[in-house]
């Protein structure tokens, strides 16, 4: 039997007897030997309602299961009823702040029962944290129940050998017979039986008691048993009046020899078997009740049934002997089977810790990879921190560089665009002066033919002949004048649009660039015209401008909500 088993075993056997009478506390073991029970106790306890009131209840069950690493691992306890404990949840009970292999499971059954009634709880390590503060508040309420919920303790019991009372004459041999003792728990403790009083001398006469004790492992002690030994002084017979006669009664009589027909003397026959050499010799016996003056027959048969005492005793310790060498021999058996465990187990743990060793040099030797792995990450990432560094460097300059472009060109736009309105004035000036130079001439050359007219030269082919020609050198001269003005037109027109192309090179034609005015209605809005002129617009002129193309998409304008000046494109 290994120890786990002579464990559940001894576990089973303890539970069984302590709760068997326990208006407390009820168990249902489960396997041979158990490795589980279901506990029941009849016990207050607390439970928190779904409302969260606080309620008492008497009713609860728990689970223990002994897994194969008990008793050396702590059994495993679980509620299986409701309750509002700090060190108590719906999945386990915490028993390990207490918990020894040495503790036995009936104790730990009442340990458990003393925290459900609160006569036992942590509120410094808990499991359940609500229930813990609430138990730190309400601590005056405890314990809920204040049972003792350990059962009455199960004394051994100690069985007198013989009577109560023993008496004997002055100079008698007094042997004991002793006592026999047992537990229903461990079973005999007769060999621990602790016998005092007997170092009396029955050379005197008095009343003497001996006294029969023992405790089990426990410690619990057993109600002493006493025996009285009463030494009286017995009057002397007359050894005259009377012989004392032993008869011995041999499966065949022995024959007869000359000398005792002669005496006429009767044969002796033995009424004790000769099974084994008895305690007391016959003659001995013989010569003592001679000396005392014991010549009665009732006084022979007490010291026969002495012998026969004596002898039973002798065959109860023979038998207890084989017992104990019996179980001698098991225990050797059993020690030697653990010392062959003892020395496997220590061979696999030798191989196991090879193993362990070996793993543990890897590990060093992945540890200092990963070590100047790390090395070589945090050089990467300080390279990387330095190159982000200047790349966000060079990103903010690049940054500035398009703001400074952007209001570059912003006022470069805004001066072509007063540069092509002073083209387009000038060249409406030039069309209008043009046109009255024009009329002018005309009407001159008109005056004077009419003049000449009227001065009777319509008659003279000379004088027709010459308004011929000045009619044809007027036509020819405003064909000049005009080819000049369409010149100057053409000329000017070429340069707006050489400007216009310039303008436009890096963005869309006017036509594909969408701007979503709607954004700024409602704004108080400002036009881009010089870095020194910034003129306030309206809406409405802002929307008329863009549609008759007079405002450029590129022009930049600005209102509250924007951080600078935007094109109207980007808005």
């Amino acid at each position: 039997m290994n120890p786990r088993t002579r464990r559940l075993v001894n576990d089973q056997k303890r539970v069984g007897v302590r709760f068997k009478a326990s208006k407390f506390i009820q168990v249902e073991p489960t396997g041979n030997p158990a490795d589980s029970y279901r506990i029941t106790y009849k016990v207050k306890g607390l439970i928190k309602e779904a409302n969260g009131t606080i309620k008492e209840r008497d009713n609860h069950q728990v689970e223990i299961k002994l897994d194969l690493s008990y008793p050396r691992g702590q059994p495993k306890v679980k509620m299986l009823t409701p309750i509002f404990h700090p060190n108590i949840n719906s999945t386990r009970v915490c028993i390990a702040d207490n918990w020894t292999p040495q503790e036995f499971l009936d104790d730990l059954i009442i340990r458990i029962g003393q925290m459900i009634t609160y006569q036992d709880y942590n509120s410094r390590s808990p499991l359940d944290g609500k229930a813990a503060r609430w138990a730190t508040q309400n601590d005056s309420r405890f314990p809920v129940d204040d049972q003792d919920l350990f059962p009455p303790q199960i004394l051994p019991k100690i069985q007198r050998r013989g009577p109560a009372m023993v008496t004997i004459g002055l100079g008698e041999r007094y042997e004991d017979k002793g006592a026999t003792a047992k537990d229903e728990i461990a079973g005999s403790l007769t060999e621990k039986i602790k016998t005092t009083g007997q170092g009396f001398h029955t050379g005197q006469t008095g009343t003497h008691i001996i006294r029969y004790n023992v405790k089990n492992k426990a410690g619990v002690a057993a109600k002493e048993v006493t025996r009285t030994v009463v030494i009286e002084d017995k009057p002397k017979e007359d050894k005259t009046s009377s012989t004392i006669r032993i008869v011995i009664e041999d499966e065949e009589p022995a024959p007869q020899s000359s000398s005792t027909k002669a005496s006429g003397e009767v044969p002796q026959k033995s009424k004790i078997e000769n099974k084994r050499e008895p305690c007391l010799d016959l003659e001995q016996v013989q010569e003592h009740a001679d000396s005392v003056g014991f010549n009665q027959t009732e006084d022979l048969q007490t010291y026969i049934t002495r012998q026969d005492d004596c002898e039973a005793s002798l065959q109860t310790l023979k038998q207890e002997l084989e017992e104990q060498r019996a179980k001698s021999d098991g225990i050797e058996q059993e020690l030697q089977s653990i010392k062959e465990k003892h020395q496997s187990a220590i061979n696999q743990i030798d191989t196991q810790a090879e193993k362990t060793q070996k793993g543990i040099e890897q590990l060093k030797t992945d540890l200092h990879q990963q070590v100047e792995r790390v090395a070589q990450l945090r050089s990467e990432n300080e390279s990387l921190k330095e190159h982000l560094s200047k790349q966000l460097s060079d990103q903010k300059q690049i940054k500035r560089d398009i703001k400074e472009v952007s209001e570059k060109r912003g006022i470069d736009l805004a001066e072509q665009s007063k540069q092509v309105g002073k083209l387009d004035k000038n060249l409406e000036d030039l069309k209008k002066i043009h046109a009255d130079q024009m009329d002018e001439l005309v009407g001159e050359l008109h005056k004077q033919i009419n003049q000449w007219k009227a001065g009777g030269a319509a008659a003279s082919p000379d004088i027709s002949e010459r308004i011929k020609r000045c009619e044809a050198l007027v036509k020819s001269t405003v064909d000049a004048l005009t080819q000049k003005v369409e010149a100057q037109i053409q000329k000017l027109s070429e340069q707006i649009k050489k400007w216009d192309s310039r303008s436009s090179s890096s963005t869309q034609p006017l036509s594909e660039q969408p701007i979503n005015l709607a954004k700024l209605k409602g704004k108080a809005l400002y036009l881009w015209v010089s870095e020194a002129e910034h003129q306030p617009i309206t809406f409405e002129e802002l929307t008329q401008g863009v549609e008759s193309g007079k405002i450029n998409p590129d022009t930049y304008i600005y209102h509250d909500d924007l951080q600078d000046w935007t094109a109207l494109k980007h808005v």
